[in-house]
């Protein structure tokens, strides 16, 4: 017996949509669990934020960051480290040379301040990509 005669006598039509069945509904119940993670991912970290202790909160309002300036960006404070760290460079210079001289010196935070410095217009586009201090 060969064919779909041999198929229809061994039960095998029944046992390929019995297969496909479990298949597919094994991937509707995998599929439904990850769409949900991300609940049981806040719920267990809401649950471990309920452990830390009262002390652990932050005390300080944001108006009183803002009023002692602790996380405040000062352009004035910076540029003095940065024109120090171009002292080597040739003006005009380009910024991936300040920015390397800026990691020499272990200077924090180089790509942020040497855009702040840019939009402070502290310093000025030449041509080419080149750039000088006001």
């Amino acid at each position: 017996m060969y064919g779909f005669e041999a198929i229809t006598y061994h039960n095998g039509w029944a046992m390929a949509i019995t297969g496909a069945t479990i298949v597919f509904s094994g991937l509707i119940v995998l599929s439904a669990l990850i769409s949900q993670l991300h609940k049981l991912v806040n719920f267990l970290d809401q649950r471990q934020r309920g452990k830390s202790s009262v002390a652990d909160a932050p005390s300080a309002a944001p108006e009183d960051t803002a009023a002692t300036g602790a996380h405040r960006f000062d352009v004035d404070v910076a540029i003095s480290p940065f024109r120090a760290a171009s002292a080597t460079l040739t003006e005009p210079f380009s910024l991936a040379d300040l920015h390397q001289a800026a990691r020499k010196l272990n200077l924090p935070h180089p790509h942020l301040t040497i855009q702040a410095l840019c939009q402070k217009d502290e310093l000025i586009h030449e041509e080419d990509g080149l750039f000088r201090w006001r």
